[in-house]
């Protein structure tokens, strides 16, 4: 059975750099979510710390990634959601 997982990789701090430029659509509002991943593996990667975020870039005119680089923000805790009755999990990375 597949386990729908969520990954939620965001600052520890809502004033983190850059926090002017990550805002939320439609409404643009301000977030300190960095970057988001869902996966339905049976067995996902999970993040750790020490691990980085990933930036990708496309170059391409239909929008597909053709770079991709560790980012500069480094996972520094993981909390960890579960719920055993719908077999979902959520993890949220937080990261400086």
């Amino acid at each position: 059975m597949t386990t729908e997982t969520w990954i939620v990789y965001k600052t520890e701090n809502r004033n983190d750099y850059g926090w002017e430029d990550r805002m939320l659509m439609p409404r643009e509002s301000l977030t300190n979510i960095l970057w988001e991943n869902w996966t339905y593996q049976e067995e996902p990667t999970i993040p750790e710390i020490g691990d980085r975020t990933r930036n990708y870039k496309s170059e391409s005119e239909n929008c597909f990634t053709t770079h991709g680089r560790d980012g500069d923000w480094v996972v520094t805790r993981v909390e960890q959601f579960v719920n055993y009755n719908t077999d979902k999990k959520i993890f949220v990375c937080y990261c400086k």
